[in-house]
């Protein structure tokens, strides 16, 4: 299946069968895997740190992306410490 391709930004959602989206504590530095399902997914993740008002230490990393989810890598940890994310995709198997 051909990746998805958009003249604009907006059309990419417009035109994808499969969004998700969702945030997760980083309780503790290493990786985590989030599922979701959709064939190609773009992922974009953002960090967040909870009242402190600074950026985090480290950015997070996507390690692999696959139909069935993806496994980010993070060298942040703590109780306030957050990374949202997008996936977007055709519809899942």
């Amino acid at each position: 299946m051909a990746p998805l391709r958009a003249e604009e930004p907006r059309d990419l959602i417009r035109r994808a069968s499969a969004a998700h989206g969702g945030g997760e504590q980083l309780s503790q530095i290493g990786a985590s895997r989030i599922g979701v399902t959709a064939d190609s997914p773009v992922v974009l993740l953002t960090p967040y740190w909870d009242g402190q008002g600074e950026a985090v230490g480290f950015i997070e990393t996507l390690e692999r992306v696959k139909h069935d989810g993806f496994r980010l890598v993070s060298g942040n940890a703590a109780e306030n410490d957050y990374v949202s994310w997008v996936a977007v995709g055709r519809k899942g198997r």
